[in-house]
């Protein structure tokens, strides 16, 4: 087993960021809400909603709601709830993954429950929504062929009203045993099964660029273009679609190019990040706002071509200043990390104020979170808002709020 020594935050590099040409939401506020929960043992956000899996077995949702997200049609038929609705599970909840417009659970018996829109299949079910309905499955339903299942992550494809032709709406699970299965729409590769499928309601097993099982994974991240694993020797994994920002992986699992071993990872709408064993974090993908903490002038994705994806990094890149982190997070168009001391730092955009600083910008260098009272211990980033969980398991949101997202 790997030990893992997290050093001190000595403080944030100056760095001199250009003007970003991406257009965000000026709605939204940087002083921290305190969800109206029980204590939360571990949080997940998806597009425009957020979920929390209490320490009493109990489930907690809010935000959007017209798909289904919260588990449950509102009574008012609301189409977003700011204060946290109870996920109507039976069982008590241990994982809880939310995604684009829906989420996932792991219940105690180590079985899986889905539920919100299904149109690509990631509910692991064949209901598809009726004809006026905005969405499919309003109450969890259980995911067939999945036991002994640990963590469960969905995917979180940007673009829900007007979809465009190329899309793909996963949900991923992993088991006691390392091995990752997904189920979904393939047609962004995002099954990882090493070859093209365009819709699997039944889980498969993700492969490697070989088609070997990809084994021995400790943790899984999923974005709105790539999925991520995490193995127990740190190594990094991704798969698909090969045209989203040129980022590495296809098929199937392709292992991404890192100084030294990984001790977590995130993935974004467009992006992904790793905290390394040294404590530094390392981001590649859609660089547009800075997401992956360096200035949207450079580009490596290709030479000059003119297919390039505009301002985005193939290869990752060391977030500069940021040492001592433990975890991190990653949103739409913006990535924060938590520190060995508790403390946190962000970037990317802040046009909505997701990076807890009042400074409103299209792109912003790493940035200290002071608002939060206590020490963080876990955070995520949805599309365009951000949670923390303090050690004393409250839950403080901020960011966006045009649909309850941030619980104001």
């Amino acid at each position: 087993m790997r030990e893992n020594k997290p050093t001190a935050w000595f403080g944030l590099a100056s760095l001199v960021f250009t003007a970003s040409t991406v257009a965000c939401s000026t709605n939204g506020s940087a002083a921290p809400t305190l969800i109206d929960v029980a204590p939360a043992a571990q949080l997940s956000a998806g597009l425009s909603h957020t979920c929390a899996a209490l320490r009493n077995g109990n489930l907690a949702c809010w935000g959007k709601a017209d798909r289904g997200e919260l588990g449950k049609v509102l009574a008012d038929g609301a189409a977003f709830s700011a204060a946290p609705q109870p996920v109507p599970i039976l069982d008590k909840v241990i994982h809880v993954g939310a995604g684009a417009a829906g989420s996932c659970a792991v219940l105690e018996d180590r079985t899986v429950r889905c539920w919100g829109n299904n149109g690509d299949g990631q509910l692991g079910v064949t209901a598809d929504c009726s004809a006026g309905q905005t969405f499919c499955m309003a109450e969890p339903a259980k995911v067939q062929a999945l036991e002994n299942i640990v963590t469960v992550v969905a995917g979180r494809t940007l673009s829900e009203e007007g979809i465009p032709a190329k899309r793909s709406h996963v949900a991923c699970a992993l088991d006691e045993d390392g091995l990752v299965r997904c189920w979904g729409g393939g047609d962004q590769q995002m099954l990882g099964r090493g070859s093209n499928v365009a819709l699997s309601t039944t889980p498969v097993v993700v492969v490697d660029a070989q088609n070997f099982p990809l084994r021995d994974v400790t943790q899984v991240a999923a974005g709105a273009h790539r999925i991520c694993a995490l193995d127990v020797e740190g190594a990094v994994w991704c798969w698909g679609t090969e045209d989203a920002y040129d980022q590495p992986g296809g098929l199937g699992a392709e292992r991404i190019e890192l100084p030294i071993p990984a001790k977590t990872i995130a993935a974004g709408e467009g992006h992904a990040c790793a905290v390394l064993d040294d404590g530094s974090v390392w981001c590649w993908g859609r660089n547009q706002n800075g997401e992956c903490g360096v200035s949207s002038g450079g580009n490596d994705c290709c030479n000059d071509e003119p297919s390039c994806w505009p301002d985005c990094r193939r290869k990752p890149v060391s977030v500069p200043g940021v040492v001592g982190a433990v975890g991190v997070a990653a949103g739409g168009y913006h990535t924060c990390a938590w520190l060995a001391g508790g403390g946190a730092i962000c970037w990317g955009s802040n046009q909505s104020l997701q990076l807890g600083d009042e400074v409103r910008t299209l792109e912003r260098a790493p940035v200290a979170v002071k608002s939060v009272p206590g020490r963080i211990v876990e955070m995520v980033c949805g599309n365009l808002h951000t949670c923390a969980r303090t050690d004393k398991d409250e839950i403080y949101c901020w960011g966006i709020n045009e649909r309850g997202e941030s619980g104001q």
